[in-house]
């Protein structure tokens, strides 16, 4: 699949908005400041690091990979419906996104297959 980037997010020949695998390994050039895009990084793989600590410290039967893949996918789920007004503007939203978040971070270790 080839894609290429629009300020719209990415784009293919199947649609907008599709997740390309050729990303990984392309410069992405958040701010124009190189400087402070490294930082932007940095900071970001230490707020992630810390909620694997939390999460292997809460559930040490996990391994390494498992609990990256739970962490990544709570962020996830919580950046996205931080991201849906509709779903943000719901009263009772912190605790939908808290308890969502919740069950992610309690699924069982993934299957091995």
């Amino acid at each position: 699949m080839q894609g290429r980037w629009s300020p719209t997010g990415p784009k293919s020949v199947g649609g907008p908005r599709t997740f390309i695998p050729e990303w990984r390994g392309l410069p992405v050039d958040l701010t124009g400041d190189a400087e402070l895009d490294r930082e932007t990084r940095e900071r970001r793989r230490e707020y992630v690091g810390e909620w694997e600590s939390l999460l292997r410290a809460a559930r040490s039967e996990l391994d390494s990979t498992t609990v990256q893949v739970l962490v990544r996918q709570a962020l996830a789920v919580i950046d996205d419906l931080g991201r849906m007004p509709h779903v943000l503007s719901r009263p009772a939203f912190s605790i939908e996104v808290t308890a969502t978040a919740m069950a992610v971070l309690n699924a069982g270790p993934l299957d091995k297959k």
